[in-house]
């Protein structure tokens, strides 16, 4: 027996050439290359660096011949033959990429300082862009790779109007609404933590944005990871990265303090024009190299200060010709948190272009690349994606706007998701398409990686089939057996109940993943009616309602909910009195969130406290915060593990609570509530909690 367990352990050893380590470096100022990109060239293997650019990684024998590919945007990407890594820690130098985003140090013209520059664009936008709302046609196309390799793709052709360019900032009311269209049924990702989310960088598009798609496409997804997520907003989505249009970044003259410029003349190869080049780099990222910055003001001031980039300017008309810019290398691992079992967002790349047609300058082009990593602790893996969006826009016809019906709208939102629209394959459409405009062809790196066993146009229709060979999954019985109240109860699915760390759990995981696929599979051929049902009901829906009042205490409370809002708000009013106080705004509090729910507003008997739950995780682990009314401001204290409250008329509360704990032993749970109400009492309580 001893000597088949050393054979097995020989011949699993034998699997595998090396482990590699190293540690990757910009070389033009020696700084760690966070989250850079570690794969074995073509073979959709690989890792990435961690935030002090060191990596490892495990290569399998038959990689041993094959080369190691360095990619970090900003920087060439490297090739390094496998054969000549060094056994111990290899040292990796990345140089600048010449073509990419630079920063320079040059002497800003004379006729101009670089403000000088910014306020001239901004002062003829009207002038050099479109003041009407104008149609046009544009093919739109989104990939995501994995390991460096693609495993999704969904394209479509579109219509759109798209709104006048105004020299103005706009206000909350002309965004449009994330969930004003009923096409924005789609499926969601299963897992919170699989979300390909972009609200970093999240841009909302006008209500006159409109968007109409002819025709979309999608893939099998073929991850290797057990991936879910898609990318999310879709071409409308894309749309509002239009920063002469909507400039509440970097062209915002409230934000020309917190960047760093540099003005310079530059030939456009191309054209054979000299055209004005504005250098941007904001100061956050200067701070976090140079010296070690207070973390709270490095939030306040990095929310949205966090690109660097270029814009190019004609030289005769200043009209923006062309934008492009990047998360700061210095700011890219403060962009988001790396929890395990999750996804990090971890840079983010636009290029955008406009073209001068008939006196005016059109957007004809967006490009936008976003990088992610995965951390699975559960393999002690690092997977990198990459999400490529590009949008060309064609067919520009000025002051003709399109006529489109509301439920035929594609929606800025995130739960709208290409890759899950497609409803069919229309391959007649996409075969005239393609010869029409071959420009738009699927690109053949596109179909090597994704067509190892069945071509796309078999996947864009086997999609939308269901599976009639996979059967429903039965879930283990394993009985465990405790006792309760002096009853013996068995449980067969007890296994299923791991709180703590449910993505850890295999077996878990597997079963829940083989329930979501068999569901996925058995509605294919229901998702037309699904969201049909979905727009009937959303349509017999009352978009601006209000609740029935309630008199208590000499104040009248209600909850409206206004035009497309998802959440209510909640007022009050005195008795006698038109004076509206708003309460609490959960539309408000519910952005940037995935999931959200605020209520159960409780008020204190002498109206001045009032006690709400909240819940941002989805778990049945409530919060209650309080809320001081006289001040508007919340007070420090909250409770967890919250049943139900009521307030008793000496202004202080008493409540249920409920805590879990790992053994199942009767517990004394004691909770104190701290208030700095001048007449609120602290009191101190003790409940029996049975496990």
């Amino acid at each position: 027996m001893k000597y088949i367990i050393l054979f097995a352990l020989i011949s699993i050893k034998s699997l595998y050439a090396q482990t590699v380590t190293g540690r990757i470096v910009c070389s033009d100022d020696k700084q760690p290359a966070s989250f850079a990109t570690v794969l074995i060239e073509g073979k959709g293997f690989g890792t990435a660096s961690d935030e002090n650019g060191k990596f490892k990684l495990v290569i399998p024998k038959e990689y041993a011949p094959d080369k190691l590919t360095i990619s970090f945007l900003g920087y060439s990407k490297k090739l390094i033959l496998i054969s000549n890594l060094k056994a111990t820690e290899n040292m990796i130098y990345l140089e600048k990429d010449v073509a990419s985003l630079a920063q320079f140090t040059v002497v800003a013209r004379k006729d101009y300082t670089p403000k000088q520059m910014l306020k001239k664009v901004l002062k003829n936008i009207e002038k050099n862009y479109s003041t009407d709302t104008t149609s046009f046609d544009a093919y739109y196309r989104e990939t995501l790779t994995e390991n460096g390799k693609y495993i999704k793709y969904a394209d479509a052709v579109c219509e759109f109007n798209y709104a006048p360019y105004q020299n103005k900032k706009y206000t909350r009311k002309a965004y449009t609404s994330a969930w004003e269209s009923s096409s924005t049924l789609s499926d969601l990702p299963q897992w919170p933590g699989e979300r390909l989310h972009r609200y970093h960088f999240w841009s909302k598009t006008l209500k006159k944005d409109q968007l109409k798609i002819i025709e979309s496409r999608s893939s099998k997804n073929l991850t290797q990871q057990n991936l879910t997520a898609n990318i999310e907003g879709g071409p409308l989505g894309l749309l509002g990265k239009d920063r002469v249009k909507f400039r509440q970044y970097f062209l915002d003259k409230k934000k020309f303090n917190e960047f760093d410029y540099t003005l310079k003349e530059e030939l456009d190869s191309i054209n054979k024009e000299y055209n004005y080049v504005l250098y941007f780099i904001p100061k956050t990222a200067k701070e976090i190299r140079d010296t070690t910055i207070k973390k709270w003001r490095y939030n306040k001031r990095f929310r949205n200060n966090n690109q660097e980039g270029k814009i190019v300017i004609d030289r005769n008309t200043f009209a923006i010709k062309s934008i492009e810019y990047a998360i700061s290398k210095n700011l890219k691992k403060h962009l988001c948190t790396f929890t395990t079992m999750n996804i990090k967002h971890f840079d983010y790349r636009i290029k955008e272009n406009y073209t001068l047609i008939d006196g005016k300058y059109y957007l004809t082009s967006i490009k936008q690349q976003d990088e992610f990593l995965y951390k699975d602790t559960t393999d002690h893996t690092i997977t990198p994606y990459n999400a490529t969006l590009e949008i060309l826009i064609h067919n520009i016809h000025s002051k003709k706007p399109n006529s489109f019906k509301k439920e035929n709208l594609f929606a800025n939102s995130a739960a709208n998701q290409l890759f899950d629209f497609p409803l069919y394959y229309n391959d007649t459409f996409w075969t005239k398409y393609s010869q029409e405009k071959p420009e738009f062809n699927i690109p053949n790196d596109i179909r090597k990686d994704m067509e190892s066993k069945t071509v796309l146009e078999k996947q864009f229709a086997d999609k939308h089939k269901r599976d009639t060979t996979l059967k429903a999954p039965l879930a283990e019985i394993i009985p465990y057996k405790y006792t309760l109240h002096k009853e013996e109860i068995i449980d067969n699915y007890a296994w299923m109940k791991d709180v703590t760390q449910p993505k850890q759990n295999k077996d878990i995981m597997e079963y829940v993943s083989a329930e979501n696929k068999y569901f996925d599979n058995y509605f294919i051929p229901l998702r037309k009616q699904q969201r049909s049902l979905f727009s009937e009901l959303k349509r017999s829906t009352e978009k601006n309602y209000e609740s029935l009042p309630i008199k208590k205490d000499g104040y009248i409370y209600y909850y409206k909910y206004i035009g497309e809002n998802e959440y209510p708000i909640y007022y009050r009013k005195k008795e006698n009195s038109t004076k509206e106080e708003v309460l609490l705004d959960v539309q408000e509090m519910s952005k940037d969130k995935q999931y959200y729910n605020a209520g159960g507003l409780v008020i204190s008997p002498n109206n001045n406290i009032m006690a709400y739950y909240e819940n941002a995780t989805g778990n049945d682990n409530y919060i209650i915060r309080f809320k001081n009314l006289k001040k508007n401001t919340l007070l420090k204290d909250s409770l967890t593990f919250a049943s139900g409250i009521v307030w008793v008329n000496d202004s202080t509360l008493i409540y249920a609570s409920q805590e879990q704990k790992t053994n199942r032993t009767n517990k004394i749970a004691t909770h104190q509530l701290l208030s700095n109400q001048k007449n609120d009492k602290v009191i101190k309580y003790e409940m029996d909690v049975r496990f």
